[in-house]
């Protein structure tokens, strides 16, 4: 195991006074620590259920996996001890009869910002918690308030239980969600329905006040910002903007009821189509790993379907759909850090050669 998972989970779960220990069936992805699975059957599968792999590879582990827990052979798997703090995370879980019923995954080793998210038995019901520190600390209490905001206009969001502070960190307390990740066509339509849904409660705004925006134009010099043309003069309807509205954020359960996670890239007032866009490109760049042209290609095709025609019409957007298309590379490669710079080059290139 890397000494910065376990640094990163002890640093969260043991500080202060020890008050027991916690031994766990550990599950390793490339050298690091993914998942840490409890003893417990039923909790080792909501903790499985933490892991929303896109990739074959990934889906084909955690099959194998989940098979192991129902047969009750993960308790044969390779162990981690940790030791529980009383100045860490249990410190402040309400109705946590016991630290043996938890179990944990750990954040994608890529990220600037790690967290711990682990599932516990709660009073009468599983809970999941999102845990961090240092920087990850003002993160982890503003998506809380975010999702606590919008919990009366958005059903979406998961149910909010509680936000406390632990030693130099924060955590929050939602509701387990249940459900797998969106796949196909008829998937895509309940999720397409959410963001019709949030634009219907969206206000009407200038492009230029919006947040996101003034972001970008701190960012660009004059001729890229040229380079989107008229739609900053555009008078939008503007929604809640999720910003990382990606496949594995999202579940759908029983009854096709759908739930949105990690909120903390959210805009109150956002540009509409960024997050439609968003989804399709992360699911085709990281999961089908299309090239750029394919992209861009594709995602000209899917504004000009009559779904989306309808959203950016009521959106206000309509006609705007390649400067919308530029604006979203360049948000999300500037001031959310994604690679876009091949998408960007295919973009401006296959409008040179239109123009």
């Amino acid at each position: 195991m890397k000494e910065e998972d376990r640094q990163l989970f002890e640093s969260i779960l043991s500080p202060g006074e020890e008050k027991g220990r916690l031994k766990l069936a550990k599950v390793m992805r490339n050298g690091s620590l993914l998942l840490a699975l409890p003893m417990n059957q039923a909790l080792a599968l909501a903790t499985l259920g933490l892991y929303q792999p896109q990739r074959w590879k990934g889906r084909m582990m955690r099959m194998v996996m989940k098979t192991l827990v129902v047969l009750g052979l993960h308790r044969f798997l390779p162990t981690i001890e940790v030791k529980i703090g009383g100045a860490g995370l249990f410190s402040g879980l309400r109705g946590c009869a016991s630290p043996e019923n938890f179990g944990f995954l750990l954040g994608n080793t890529e990220s600037k910002i790690r967290n711990l998210i682990g599932v516990y038995q709660d009073t009468d019901s599983l809970s999941v918690v999102k845990a961090g520190r240092g920087d990850s600390s003002a993160v982890i209490r503003s998506e809380y308030a975010t999702m606590q905001q919008f919990s009366d206009r958005i059903d979406e969001a998961p149910q909010c239980r509680q936000c406390f502070e632990i030693e130099n960190g924060a955590a929050y307390v939602v509701e387990l969600v249940k459900g797998r990740s969106p796949r196909g066509s008829v998937d895509d339509k309940l999720v397409f329905g959410i963001l019709m849904r949030w634009l219907d409660t969206g206000t009407e705004t200038n492009v230029t006040e919006l947040d996101c925006w003034k972001s970008l134009e701190k960012k660009l010099d004059k001729k890229m910002m040229d380079s989107l043309g008229k739609l900053a003069d555009t008078q939008v309807v503007s929604p809640v903007m999720h910003g990382d509205f990606a496949p594995w954020n999202i579940k759908i359960g029983s009854g096709n009821r759908v739930k949105v996670l990690d909120w903390e890239y959210t805009e109150v007032s956002g540009m509409p189509g960024w997050d439609w866009l968003h989804y399709h490109v992360q699911r085709m760049n990281l999961v089908s790993g299309k090239s750029a042209e394919i992209i861009v290609s594709s995602c000209r095709v899917l504004m000009g379907s009559d779904p989306m025609c309808t959203y950016l019409d009521q959106a206000g957007i309509h006609g705007l759909e390649d400067e919308l298309l530029g604006s979203y590379l360049l948000y999300s490669g500037e001031i959310l850090s994604y690679p876009r710079e091949e998408l960007l080059k295919a973009w401006a290139h296959t409008r040179e050669v239109t123009s």
